[in-house]
């Protein structure tokens, strides 16, 4: 049986709190909401993120590098530099 390198559970964990996150709110946020969306459990979930406070930063700050790539993944496409200026306003 393979398992998932911890680098893509830690992902799969943040990803599941973002959509936690957008469906329920930051306020209403629940660790064992977080798991069963990641489909893993509340200990694996506290092991990577020991209080709830820490899957929210992390999971705000996930979300930010994402729209981060996908900002830069358009912007590059772009070919001169005043055109991706112009794209940025």
């Amino acid at each position: 049986m393979m398992t998932e390198p911890a680098s893509d559970r830690k992902h799969t964990i943040l990803d599941a709190a973002c959509v936690v996150i957008a469906r329920d709110g930051a306020a209403r946020l629940r660790v064992a909401d977080v798991a069963g969306e990641a489909g893993v459990s509340t200990a694996l979930v506290h092991y990577y993120f020991p209080a709830r406070a820490d899957v929210i930063e992390a999971a705000f700050a996930h979300a930010d590098d994402l729209a981060d790539a996908v900002a830069e993944a358009k912007l590059s496409a772009i070919a001169t530099g005043r055109g991706r200026v112009e794209k940025l306003f």
